[in-house]
């Protein structure tokens, strides 16, 4: 009888450690960056994210800011996401930065000190504070410098 119960115990304590592994119950979540400090809440994805012509900015005018912005989203306790960019300059530029703003201010700043290509990733992505614009700037350059911005993975959550 008591093999039984020992053999009763292991399958209980065998489903349990089965059910946490399917659900994913061991894995620490990712956390989002959010300009506000505010505590990440479930993000759900239910489809790729596909860019448009919206995400990217090619000025093609010497010494000019390539700009993407997202306007505030319709709901004010929503926020604007974005899982990355990429950006070039055709020659080496003087004074050239990269930068993420929302309505409070810099929200994350880098300055580019070499022609490119140049990706950033940011895993699992960086958020603007509730209600606000985000707007990605990559820099005016220098006389006959010209950029290009390419932003990755714009959500709202």
């Amino acid at each position: 009888m008591r093999r039984l119960q020992y053999l009763v115990i292991a399958s209980v304590v065998a489903m349990a450690m089965l059910a946490g592994l399917l659900i994913g119950a061991h894995e620490a979540q990712p956390q989002v960056v959010y300009a506000d400090g505010a505590s990440p809440g479930v993000t759900v994805r239910q489809a790729p994210l596909y860019p448009t012509t919206a995400d990217v900015h090619t000025p093609g005018i010497s010494n000019t800011a390539a700009i993407v912005t997202y306007t505030a989203p319709s709901l004010a306790y929503r926020r604007n996401c974005i899982a990355g960019v990429t950006f070039s300059y055709d020659s080496a530029p003087t004074g050239g930065e990269l930068s993420i703003l929302d309505d409070t201010g810099t929200i994350w700043h880098a300055y580019v000190t070499s022609g490119g290509p140049g990706p950033i990733a940011f895993q699992p992505g960086i958020c603007g504070a509730q209600g606000d614009v985000l707007t990605v700037t990559l820099g005016a350059a220098g006389s006959g410098v010209t950029g290009t911005l390419s932003v990755h993975g714009h959500w709202t959550e």
